[in-house]
C-alpha cells in the first residue's frame, strides 16, 4: 500500500471517529500537481468560535516516521473525546511534503528545495520556484525525539 494511501486511509479513520468536527480537504498542490490532503476543524474559519484554533504541520521532512507522528497525534486527540475537542479546534497537514515522501528524497522536496527549515523562513520565500512550502507564516511542527 502507497503511503499517500495510507495517509487517506487514516484519515478517513479520523473522520469518522469524530463525524462532525473535521472535514477532508486540500491545503495546495506539489509541484508535481499532487494534492497536500489536510484535515480541518469545522470551526477553523469561523468567528463565532471561542475554541482554540491549532494547526498541525507534519511531514515537513519529508520522512515518514514524521507523518506517522502526526497521524499519531491526531489519532490520540480524536480519541480525547470531548474533553479536548470541545475546547481545541484543531486542524492538520499530516503530511506537507508529499513530493519528498512518495520520492524518497528527503528532505528535500523533488525539485530542489527543502522545506524542513525554520518558520517563519527569513529572506526570499513567497513564490520560490525552488522551495513553494516556505509560503506558510506560522505553523507547528511534529519533529521525532532524537
Amino acid at each position: 500500500m502507497s503511503t499517500e494511501q495510507t495517509i487517506k486511509d487514516a484519515i478517513d479513520t479520523l473522520l469518522r471517529a469524530r463525524p462532525g468536527f473535521w472535514s477532508r480537504s486540500a491545503c495546495g498542490v506539489t509541484r508535481s500537481i499532487g494534492q497536500i490532503p489536510a484535515l480541518i476543524d469545522r470551526n477553523a474559519y469561523s468567528v463565532e468560535t471561542s475554541r482554540i484554533r491549532i494547526l498541525l504541520l507534519g511531514g515537513l521532512s519529508g520522512h515518514k516516521v514524521d507523518v506517522d507522528l502526526a497521524l499519531h497525534a491526531l489519532e490520540l486527540f480524536a480519541g480525547g473525546g470531548d474533553a479536548l475537542s470541545l475546547r481545541i479546534a484543531l486542524s492538520a497537514i499530516p503530511c506537507a511534503n508529499p513530493d519528498g515522501l512518495r520520492l524518497d528524497v528527503a528532505p528535500g522536496n523533488g525539485s530542489g528545495g527543502n522545506p524542513s527549515g525554520i518558520y517563519p523562513p527569513e529572506g526570499k520565500f513567497f513564490y520560490d520556484s525552488e522551495d513553494p512550502e516556505k509560503t506558510l507564516s506560522l505553523a507547528l511542527d511534529m519533529l521525532p525525539s532524537t
